[in-house]
Parts: C-alpha cells; structure tokens; sequence
C-alpha cells in the first residue's frame, strides 16, 4: 500500500474501514457515494438561486418549493426512504459527520453511544420531523422501504431528494431532463464542506491465499485509472480522487460532486454497524420513527442512546 504512488489519492473513508492499528489489510477499490439531489426547475419557480448548504436551507426550501403545489399537481420539497433503515443511514449519517460528530464512539469492542447529547442529531432528526409534520414530503415516505427508493424524484414534483449517485440513471430514464436536476453535498447543520457515505467495497487478499502477489496485481489493476474511469457511466465511483480533471467532470458532472466529498466522507467505524443501522428492528430506525412520525426528538434520543448503546455492549471484538 505504501508503495502505491497514488496512495494519497485513495479515499480516505473506504481506507480506515481496512485498517487496524498502522496495518492494512484491504484496499479501496469501488465507491457508492450519497448525494443530495435537487430539481432545477423547481428551485427556480420558486425563487431559490443556490441548493442548500445548512438544515436550516433545507427547511426554508421544502416549504418554498411545497408552495407550488396545485389542486391539480402536488409538489413536496422533499423525499426519502422513510421505512428504510439502511438507506436513511446511507443518507442522513454524513450530515452529521459533516457537522463534526458521529454516533459510535471508542476503539472497537469498547464503544459508546453519542446519542442523547449529538446536537446535529438533534437538529437533522427535528428537520425530517418539521417537514413530515408539515407535509412537505409524499405520504409514502413513511412506508418507502427501498425498492423504488428515488423514482418519484424522476416525476419532477420533488424539489429534493437525498440519495445515491447512481439515481441519476433512474431520472434520466424516467424522463427528466438532464438540464433541469443536478446533485450536491450532504449538507452540515451550519455550513461548510458536506460530506458523504463511503459505500462500495475494498478488496481483501484472505489470509491463506494461494496466490497472494497474484491478487495484488488484480487489486492494483482495479485501483488503474483505465478501470477507475469505468465506474461513473454505471452509477458507481472511484475511489482515486485524482481521476477528477476538468475533462472528467465535463463527461461526468454528477459523479464529480460526489468524488468532491470523497476527502470528507466516512462510516460509523463499527463491528455492530448491520445491528444498529441496518437490521429491520434496529434502534437507529426506532429512533427516527419516534423522532419523525411521533414527533418526539427527545423520547427519540433517549431511545437510540439506550438502544445504540445496548447494542455495542453486545458486540464484542
């Protein structure tokens, strides 16, 4: 890894996932960026010259834009997968790392949970709450669990929509104009440079392998630039933020926001991730539904501190 003379250009988010200690044991080798999506057009029918930057932006807008709204074709300022506990953490996750705090804290096998005193856990659970309580997301938000994730965005009646990079296969084909949508940055609470979920995957050489330096040439050939430059037409990311030149992100302009972050992005650094974000009953999904559905911030934090943390305790390295 060392070696690499690229090495500095490896994102850093899918790096620590493969370190322990000064070791490696993986390579970064694919991206699966979040993004937040906005529609164009919609922005400018209702006034708002530039995409949001803090969560306070992201109110003000869902409520301009829900405002165009007619009898005849309703508008929502914004969409997410709301019965989706994977993809809410896929997108929701890096506005608080973007705001500087995370909700897993400690070396692995001894962690705790920064949950009941996370202000921008707070504040971007009380966001989703002020927009579902005021209507300004579809009704079927709340039983959104994934399939669809991101198609009512290509109908052109939602102003925002925080999701995956690779969506924008998914509004072209729904008919969307490419003129009229274009992606930025999870947002942080106050501002400053958003940040990204590190998904996608790092290739591993398992111990015992017949042909280790064999592997290791495949994994430097994944890690080209020639295979690197594949990856946007298909939805997915590099992970060499070096591929970015101006030729780049002329061919591939949505990908290049995403890769923008990629110095930013990161995960909750966790052996218990699937237990707490991702498993259909996990505490991270029974704290939004408190939170957002039930209106209840502060019951909402006292469940996911107790839950996180019972969760970790049990999880041992």
């Amino acid at each position: 890894m060392n070696a690499l003379p690229y090495k500095s250009a490896l994102s850093p988010g899918h790096l620590a996932l493969a370190t322990i200690g000064n070791q490696y044991y993986g390579v970064p080798y694919l991206s699966d960026l979040s993004v937040l999506w906005y529609n164009k057009a919609l922005f400018k029918q209702a006034h708002i010259n530039n995409p949001p930057t803090t969560f306070a932006a992201i109110a003000k807008d869902a409520k301009l834009i829900t405002a165009l709204s007619t009898p005849s074709k309703p508008v929502y300022g914004l969409s997410f997968a709301g019965d989706c506990q994977g993809c809410l953490g896929f997108v929701m996750l890096p506005d608080i790392w973007a705001s500087g705090q995370h909700l897993i804290e400690g070396p692995l096998g001894h962690q705790t949970a920064n949950i009941l005193h996370n202000q921008p856990l707070k504040a971007l659970l009380s966001l989703y709450a002020q927009i579902w309580a005021s209507k300004e997301a579809p009704a079927d938000s709340q039983t959104q669990n994934g399939p669809t994730w991101g198609q009512d965005f290509g109908k052109g009646n939602i102003g925002m929509l925080p999701g995956d990079y690779g969506f924008f296969n998914t509004y072209l084909k729904e008919g969307l104009p490419a003129s009229s949508f274009a992606d930025v940055p999870l947002p942080s609470e106050n501002g400053g440079h958003g940040s990204t979920f590190d998904g996608g995957d790092d290739f591993v050489i398992p111990a015992g392998a017949k042909n280790p330096s064999g592997a290791w040439e495949v994994a430097q050939w994944f890690l080209s630039k020639a295979v690197q430059l594949q990856y946007a037409p298909n939805g997915e990311s590099p992970v060499r933020s070096d591929i970015v030149t101006p030729s780049y992100v002329k061919a591939y302009p949505y990908d290049a926001v995403a890769l923008d972050t990629l110095p930013y992005g990161s995960v909750e650094y966790t052996l218990a991730y699937d237990q707490v974000f991702n498993e259909p009953a996990s505490p991270w999904l029974k704290m939004f539904d408190e939170a957002v559905y039930s209106d209840n911030v502060s019951q909402a934090l006292v469940i996911g501190q107790s839950g996180i943390q019972a969760t970790l305790n049990s999880v041992t390295s």
